[in-house]
This record gives structure tokens, C-alpha cells and sequence, in this order.
């Protein structure tokens, strides 16, 4: 047996009705509250289940949770798991992890809504199912929203401080946008009620981290974004009013605005600047992707792939330029809605779940288990090993500071609830780069991270003591997940430039914050054979 025994963190995605991405109109309006009311009403018996579930809940055995997530560690050796990686088994939580956050303490902030059942059957959203999960240990606390409103459907995204930043939520049993933006204090353990957003409730919104350090608003209702300031509090930006679709696809780009790519066919800039601005640069590639993923694999380099009727499609926006350029890129092996992308230390984009028949919301006979790999130096697709359960509706994947990635979650719907699908669970996969290539089985000797500065500053060259620093091919930094829906708000991978020092191994911060919004970020170190290091967290800017 080979004991892997590292401590790592996560992020996870939250997948909504398909009518929840149509292109172009208010998210909120009374078609798709119409649409969730179909998909999710419609069983008897739901006090007698309730009160059951929320027994379950309150009953549930977080040692036995936590013993089976360090059994998780041990790995039997496998002759293909250098070229295939390796899941790890199944391992309980008392939620479905459908919202998450990595913490710059290296715990997960967990959370998903009122219970089990779907949103819409609770007349009550005085509260928010949540807990503090621990990757070194596999213990989970709980800490339940206070404030008496449910965040469930929120955005959220880290502060430059470390807190989490969540705005919207859903407000009642007719799923209107919940209007308050709250934050989590990691340090402190602690939530806080900041107040109302200016431009009312949002339901499915995105929150984007700016270069500037300010957080940006958008959709989830309100067609006018809002900029939150820690300094100034909100401003709305009045003249940048637009329709967008739930949970839209936005990133801040190397030229200082913020690009917005997705899920639908649009290519534009949004400067927010004073009251802001839209400049529009064409479409993208012809489709509108509502639970595709995407993922900035390199400095200014997006692939997205899948989405809509679970297509093979995958494309490359480059905006390194300025002006977005759009390539295609190879296909995926199995065409994916609903799945997760996640970029790994080493430039590569792991595929996990979702299903290949472009169901809305889950089809328990068309989940696809198997992952995939994509290598951008050839744009291909390899098949990696395949996982446990279906990871559809309501499922996430994020990167753990090991070098590993969490998939989980799954449920929370009313057809969820009709075929049986609820994960209230997650699995963890190793990667095959942390497997030794001899085919043994046996996991690779990693470099490590000796010392290092906790924070660092914006072109600043800087030590870092490695045991044999001539093996160290690539330091990188990589934004903490905060995932949602197949969207990953802060997801971005930034290789360092390195040279040698009298120390050992020297590095260089980017160069500004249009390239790394100021926060907290993992860097890794990679050797010659690929191996990445442990992840240590570092503050920027």
C-alpha cells in the first residue's frame, strides 16, 4: 500500500435547470420560475421525507465521515496509474457540496440550501445548510448560516482579505433573488450580514475579482451590474445596463477590463470604470454553451468545452492580445453538459462527470464517469480512469492543494428527487503525474516547498528554498477555487518566471493585477518529470 498523507483544499459547481442559461433575457422571469416549478413539484409525502432528511442531517456521524475520508489516502497500487490516475473510494458528507469555497486557511467552506428537497417545496429560507470541512483531517463542522436567509443559488468569490464574498441567494418557496450580500470570515469562522445590493434580489448571479480589488455583480435579475468596494461600499454601473444569462461566464482580463465569454455566443469587454462601459467584439464560435465549463489554463488563455446538447465542441479564447481570438481546439472523447473543468498545476485540464445526452437536468442512464485530460500543447483529449457515481445536476470538481482534485455533490431537485439521485459525498482523484512513470504503481517523489514568503508584491523577485532546485522546471500560482453551477468564479493559473539564485530557485510575482487579481493564491512547483509540489498559500498584492 502507498499512504499518500497531504493536506489539500477545494472548490466545488453547482448546475442549474437548462432553462436557467437561455440566451439573452432577465434571469429571473416568470418562465424560469415556470420551468424550476415543473422540474421540481410535483411528489407526495414531503413532510414525512422532510422531517426524515433533516433527522438524517442533524443525526449524521462526522467521525465515521472523517474515518472514511483517511482511508481515502490509502491507494493499492495499480500497473496504469501513471497514465490513468486513480480515484479514491467513496466519502460521506452530511451535504451535497453543491456550493464551495477554498479557504486560505486550507479548510472548504461547504454549503447548499434549507435540505434535501427541493428549494421550491420549503415555505421557510430562514437558514442555509453549511459546514467547514477539513482536508487534514476529513472532519466537518458545522456552521449553518444565521443571518435567517438561505444563499443557496448565490455568486461568491474571495476578497482581497481572504473572506468570502457572496452575493444573492434565494429568497423564497417562488424562487425569487435574495437581496443581501454576506460575507464568511475564515479566520474568525464566522458569517456577517453586509446589507442590500443597490439594484435588488439576484438569483443565480456571478461575482467576478477585480484587478482593482473590487468585486463586480452581474445577472442573477438586475440587468445593471454593481461594483462592490471595501472602502466605499457599492456603486451601480448605470450605464452598462445588459441582459446576460444566470451565472455569466466573466474574468478580469490582462488589458484591465473585464472580459465577458459566455455561456452564451457573446465576446465583449466591460470596463467598470465610473458608471461603465460595453465594447463588443463579435461572437465567439457559433454556440451557446449553458452548462459547459471553462477554465484559464495559462495567462490569458480560456478552453471551454461541451455544454448545450452535451456537444464534443471545445474552443480557445486567447485575449493575451486585447482583442479575443477563437480557435478550436481537439474534441472531447464524450460530448459532456453538466461537467466540471479543472486546470492542474502543470497546464493541463482535467474533464469530470455531467451526461452525454444533453438531458436538463439529470439522466441516470447517460452520466459519464470516465475523465478526461487535455494537454494544450496538442490539443488532445486522453481517457483517464473512471469514478464511482454520476456527477450531473448539482456537481462540482475543484483543485486541492495537493495536487489532487474533489469531485462530489449531485441532487437537490425535484427529478433529482424522483430517480433517486442525491450524492451527499465526494471522491478524490489523483492525477496521473503524481504516480512514478516505472508503471509500479508507487507514487513519484515530489518536490517540496522549504520556505518561501507568505505574502508577496506585485514584480517582486523572491527566494524559495527547494531540496534539489535544478530539478524545478515551473513555479505557478493558482486562484483558490470558488465553484458553482460548472462555473468556477476565480479559476486561473499563473506561471512565475524562475531563475537561479544564491538560494537556490528565484522567482518573479506577475507583473501586475490585471494578471492576478490581489488575494490569496497556491503556488506550486513542478519538476522535470512533472511532479507538482504540495500547494502553499501565499498572499498577493
Amino acid at each position: 500500500m502507498c499512504s499518500v498523507s497531504i493536506a489539500f483544499t477545494v472548490a466545488v459547481s453547482f448546475i442549474g435547470s437548462s432553462q436557467a442559461h437561455d440566451d439573452k433575457r432577465k434571469s429571473t422571469s416568470p418562465k424560469d420560475i415556470d420551468a424550476h416549478r415543473k422540474m421540481d413539484f410535483g411528489f407526495d409525502g414531503f413532510d414525512t421525507l422532510n422531517k426524515q432528511l433533516q433527522k438524517e442531517f442533524k443525526d449524521f456521524r462526522f467521525d465515521e465521515g472523517a474515518a472514511e475520508y483517511m482511508r481515502g489516502f490509502e491507494l493499492a497500487p495499480a500497473a496504469n496509474s501513471h497514465l490513468v490516475g486513480q480515484w479514491s473510494p467513496v466519502i460521506n458528507l452530511p451535504i451535497v457540496p453543491i456550493h464551495n469555497a477554498v479557504l486560505p486557511t486550507g479548510k472548504i467552506l461547504m454549503w447548499d440550501s434549507v435540505g434535501d428537497l427541493p428549494s421550491e417545496l420549503y415555505n421557510v429560507h430562514n437558514t442555509t445548510r453549511s459546514i467547514i470541512w477539513d482536508p487534514a483531517t476529513g472532519i466537518a463542522t458545522r456552521f449553518d448560516l444565521n443571518t435567517g436567509q438561505n444563499i443557496f443559488c448565490a455568486g461568491h468569490a474571495a476578497l482581497p482579505d481572504g473572506r468570502q464574498f457572496i452575493s444573492g441567494g434565494n429568497l423564497n418557496s417562488a424562487l425569487q433573488g435574495l437581496n443581501a450580500i454576506h460575507t464568511f470570515n475564515p479566520f474568525l469562522t464566522s458569517w456577517d450580514y453586509l446589507g442590500p445590493m443597490g439594484q435588488g434580489g439576484r438569483w443565480y448571479p456571478s461575482v467576478t475579482a477585480l484587478a482593482n480589488g473590487e468585486m463586480l455583480i452581474t445577472s442573477g435579475g438586475p440587468d445593471i451590474p454593481e461594483i462592490f468596494n471595501l472602502e466605499t461600499g457599492l456603486r451601480s454601473l448605470t450605464t452598462a445596463s445588459l441582459a446576460m444569462p444566470l451565472y455569466p461566464w466573466l474574468q478580469a482580463a490582462p488589458n484591465g477590463q473585464t472580459l465577458y465569454f459566455g455561456p452564451d455566443n457573446d465576446l465583449s469587454y466591460l470596463d467598470t470604470g465610473g458608471t461603465g462601459s460595453w465594447q463588443n467584439h463579435g461572437t465567439r464560435d457559433g454556440i451557446n454553451r449553458d452548462y459547459g465549463s471553462y477554465a484559464m489554463y495559462d495567462t490569458g488563455k480560456i478552453l471551454l468545452a461541451g455544454g448545450d446538447r452535451s456537444i464534443k465542441h471545445t474552443a480557445v479564447v486567447d485575449i493575451t492580445q486585447g482583442t479575443p481570438r477563437v480557435s478550436r481546439a481537439g474534441d472531447l472523447n464524450t460530448g459532456r453538459r453538466q461537467h466540471n473543468l479543472t486546470v492542474l498545476p502543470n497546464g493541463t485540464v482535467l474533464a469530470t462527470g455531467g451526461n452525454s445526452n444533453g438531458a436538463s437536468s439529470v439522466d441516470l442512464n447517460a452520466g459519464v464517469y470516465t475523465a478526461e485530460l487535455w494537454n494544450p500543447a496538442t490539443g488532445a483529449w486522453q481517457n483517464l480512469a473512471a469514478m464511482q457515481r454520476t456527477r450531473q445536476y448539482h456537481s462540482a470538481a475543484l483543485l486541492l492543494p495537493d495536487g489532487r482534485v474533489l469531485v462530489g455533490g449531485g441532487g437537490i431537485c425535484g427529478a433529482c428527487h424522483n430517480v433517486g439521485y442525491l450524492e451527499k459525498n465526494i471522491e478524490i482523484f489523483s492525477p496521473p503525474y503524481l504516480f512514478k512513470s516505472d508503471g509500479s504503481g508507487d507514487l513519484a517523489t515530489r518536490p517540496t516547498i522549504v520556505s518561501s514568503p507568505a505574502t508577496i508584491s506585485y514584480r517582486q523577485s523572491f527566494d524559495i528554498q527547494t531540496e534539489v532546485p535544478r530539478n524545478v522546471k515551473q513555479v505557478v500560482l493558482m486562484r483558490p477555487a470558488s465553484v458553482t453551477h460548472s462555473v468556477d468564479f476565480e479559476q486561473r493559473r499563473i506561471p512565475l518566471r524562475i531563475s537561479s539564485s544564491r538560494r537556490g530557485l528565484q522567482a518573479t510575482a506577475p507583473n501586475g493585477a490585471a494578471l492576478a487579481p490581489p488575494g490569496y493564491y497556491l503556488m506550486f512547483l513542478i519538476d522535470d518529470k512533472g511532479v507538482p509540489s504540495v500547494g502553499k498559500m501565499v498572499k498577493l498584492g
